[in-house]
C-alpha cells in the first residue's frame, strides 16, 4: 500500500472495527506522524495528556492496535532516553522496514 494510501482522520473515525479509545489513541499517532519518515514518536505521557486516558488505556489500545495489524512499533532505549518508534502498518509494512532499517528516509 504505502504511499498511495496511509490512513487519514476520516478513515480512523470511521472504522467501526475500533473502540473510541483506540481512536483516540490512533488519532494522536496520526497527528505526531513525521510526513518525511512516516515514524510517530509521541511519549506515552504525551499520548495520556491529548486524549485525556490513562496509562492502563493508553497501553491497552496501543496493545489492541498491534494485535489487529494497525500499528506496530520498536521499542525505544530507556537507558538512553529513546522514545518508541510507532508505525502505521499500511505506511510501511514491518518487513520493508526492517530490512531497511538503516536506509535514510527511515
Amino acid at each position: 500500500m504505502g504511499a498511495e494510501y496511509f490512513p487519514t482522520a476520516e478513515t480512523i473515525w470511521a472504522n467501526a472495527a475500533l473502540t473510541p479509545t483506540q481512536k483516540l489513541v490512533a488519532m494522536c499517532l496520526l497527528e505526531h506522524r513525521n510526513g518525511d519518515t512516516w515514524k510517530c514518536y509521541p511519549q506515552h505521557d504525551r499520548i495520556m495528556a491529548r486524549t485525556g486516558l490513562g496509562r492502563a488505556a493508553v497501553f491497552e489500545a496501543l496493545a489492541k492496535l498491534r494485535a489487529d495489524g494497525i500499528i506496530w512499533w520498536y521499542k525505544g532505549d530507556k537507558r538512553r532516553s529513546l522514545a518508541n518508534e510507532y508505525y502505521f502498518s499500511v505506511d510501511h509494512p514491518k518487513a520493508t522496514v526492517e530490512e531497511n532499517r538503516s536506509a535514510w528516509w527511515l
